[in-house]
């Protein structure tokens, strides 16, 4: 599961994806700019746009424009769009990679993604039907929950993991609120596996 999902949300997206190894091997390893396309400008990772619908995505004004989806969920994914992007490029990264993010919000809807990378268990539906059970990253605009916030987080189920991958499983605004909507922003999240903050994260830190 390595895809651009905006399942949840209707959201309007102007956004471009820079995944990048720091330290190391600092060069941009893909970019979407979803200007025309989900091609990728830099590496030949091309994405692959899937609108089960209507079509609810439209590329238009140098964007992807997912104002139109509906809400619906990973699981059950019937007329809503997204972006597929092919596996293993981020597995490729390493054990750092950053993910830079241009985005306008539309609407706010519990726990919708703005991306989601990892893997999910074939066993529950596999990418394309995942029912949340696996490991993966993801960047939510609206948690939903009573602390509803802004926040990246690194998941895995069903136990919830023993550290998996960062020891952080989350990292929210610093003053809680949700992503607001109609401004484009920019958004940078960092992983490295090899940052342990002195042994307080032993697992790796993620920053937002």
């Amino acid at each position: 599961m390595q895809r651009f999902l905006f399942s949840g949300p209707a959201m309007l997206a102007a956004m471009a994806l820079v995944m990048t190894a720091p330290d190391a091997d600092a060069a941009v390893k893909h970019r979407y700019s979803f200007t025309s396309d989900a091609n990728d400008s830099v590496g030949t990772a091309h994405g692959t746009m899937v609108d089960a619908g209507g079509p609810t995505a439209t590329f238009a004004g140098g964007q992807l424009d997912l104002a139109a989806n509906v809400g619906n969920g990973s699981d059950a994914i019937v007329e809503d769009a997204y972006v597929d992007l092919p596996n293993g490029i981020i597995s490729a990264l390493g054990t750092k990679g950053s993910f830079e993010t241009w985005v306008t919000v539309a609407e706010n809807r519990n726990w919708a993604e703005i991306f989601s990378f990892g893997v999910s268990r074939p066993d529950t539906g596999g990418e394309d039907l995942s029912k949340g059970w696996g490991k993966y990253i993801t960047l939510i605009p609206d948690t939903g929950d009573d602390a509803s916030t802004f926040r990246v987080e690194a998941i895995q189920f069903p136990d919830g993991g023993s550290g998996f991958p960062f020891e952080a499983r989350n990292v929210s605004r610093a003053n809680g609120a949700v992503l607001p909507t109609g401004v484009e922003h920019h958004v940078v999240t960092v992983f490295d596996s090899t940052d342990t903050m002195g042994g307080a994260n032993p697992n790796g830190t993620m920053r937002m």
